[in-house]
């Protein structure tokens, strides 16, 4: 297995099984936002925001919820059985109760890096040193 494939083997994003009462009591699997899905909900925050946190929190608390939430529930809540997502488009999602669909919205949201942190992280890692120069 090459290096590539092997990073993209690599099972990075969290995931929690997350039993819902409301729905008979039946368990799914809840994972976080790969790095794709978080770019096309909340991409342009950062830029719009200009570094500002409080003001990043304030633009994604003006998101339209239900369609963040619709999205967020759809590419995050599987099938725990496969692995593949239970619904095919967040319309399905937000036909359900809105209690269950913030519940597991947050939880995904939980499982995923926050945007801020991420930068912080950044900030402080330490830049790595120079690769050696094969002779």
């Amino acid at each position: 297995m090459t290096l590539k494939e092997q990073i993209l083997a690599a099972e990075d994003i969290p995931s929690e099984l997350v039993t819902i009462p409301e729905w008979g009591g039946v368990t799914v699997k809840v994972r976080g936002l790969n790095a794709g899905e978080f770019l096309e909900l909340y991409g342009d925050v950062g830029v719009a925001a200009g570094g500002d946190k409080d003001k990043a929190i304030a633009l994604i608390a003006d998101r339209d919820q239900g369609t963040v939430n619709g999205k967020t529930v759809a590419y995050c809540v599987l099938d725990p059985s496969n692995g593949e997502p239970l619904f095919s488009t967040p319309e399905e999602v937000l036909a359900k109760s809105l209690p269950v669909i913030a519940r597991l919205a947050g939880k995904a949201m939980d499982l995923t890096s926050n945007p801020v942190a991420v930068k912080e992280n950044l900030d402080e890692t330490p830049a790595s040193e120079p690769a050696s120069k094969s002779q």
